[in-house]
């Protein structure tokens, strides 16, 4: 066998291989991968002053980030974006919601929404205790998502 090399890639040219590599592995284990990815933004008078970042696959919505200008905090605005992700997710199919947050940021807001600490990483990222957090969504019927 000819020796292996690891080395730094283009993007390009790792998401051509993803793509074309994927498929034919989820279809052996029978599995489309529907991933997709979503962007929100709040905007007073036209000025950006949140925004929402976040990714649906196979019926889980995953935010990956929300932010509120600092200059408008306790507005609303971060409770707003997180309804707006949670109906995008809805409308996409989703029967479940994820997000990581910290200690110092903001698990007691995520906590008011309806979401769960599943896991807690200690010493983790900058070396601070990060939450792995979960929201069921009521489906269709009126009933969660079973798991």
């Amino acid at each position: 066998m000819p020796e292996v090399v690891i080395e730094e890639a283009r993007s390009a040219e790792t998401d051509a291989f993803f793509t074309e590599q994927w498929r034919p592995h989820d279809a052996r284990v029978g599995v489309v991968w529907d991933g997709s990815e979503h962007r929100l933004a709040a905007r007073v008078q036209s000025d950006l002053v949140g925004a929402a970042y976040f990714s649906v696959a196979g019926g889980v919505g995953e935010l990956k980030q929300i932010l509120v200008r600092e200059d408008h905090g306790g507005a609303g605005i971060g409770s707003r974006l997180l309804a707006a992700f949670e109906s995008r997710c809805r409308e996409l199919g989703c029967h479940k919601l994820r997000l990581e947050t910290a200690e110092y940021q903001a698990r007691g807001f995520y906590e008011r929404h309806g979401y769960s600490a599943l896991h807690t990483f200690d010493d983790d990222r900058f070396y601070r205790c990060w939450y792995l957090m979960e929201k069921r969504l009521v489906v269709e019927g009126g009933s969660h998502g079973s798991d």
